[in-house]
């Protein structure tokens, strides 16, 4: 094999590892703060039989790993899931999310454009 394709797989290596490291620490991090979704969802008088019930259904009473490896695989799917919110799929709202995000960015950049002038 020459140099310059050692050069490309080797890159691509350290991209996929490096992508596999940081869907671990965000994984790791959303999982570790503190406080449970059901009791954002259910509030916090809700009998422990929902409170159950909701976390069964949301896998949430699976092991972490196999909720991580569930997330991953959603993930490389370009399926983020539904949203604790609404329950709608989250893929569906995105382009009305980035609209907004986008109007705020470009506004962002213009009065930093006009500052930095």
């Amino acid at each position: 094999m020459k140099a310059p394709a050692k050069a490309i797989l080797k890159r691509i290596a350290t991209l996929l590892v490096s992508l596999i490291v940081a869907s671990l620490v965000v994984f790791l991090l959303i999982n570790l703060l503190p406080g449970d979704v059901t009791g954002v969802i259910l509030g916090a008088n809700a009998d422990p039989e929902s409170v159950a019930q909701l976390r069964a259904a949301m896998g949430l009473d699976q092991p972490l790993i196999l909720r991580y490896f569930s997330w991953l695989s959603g993930m490389i799917r370009l399926d983020p899931g539904n949203s604790i919110f609404t329950g709608q799929a989250i893929a569906e709202q995105l382009p009305h999310r980035l609209e907004a995000t986008f109007s705020l960015v470009f506004g962002g950049m213009i009065l930093a454009l006009l500052l930095a002038i």
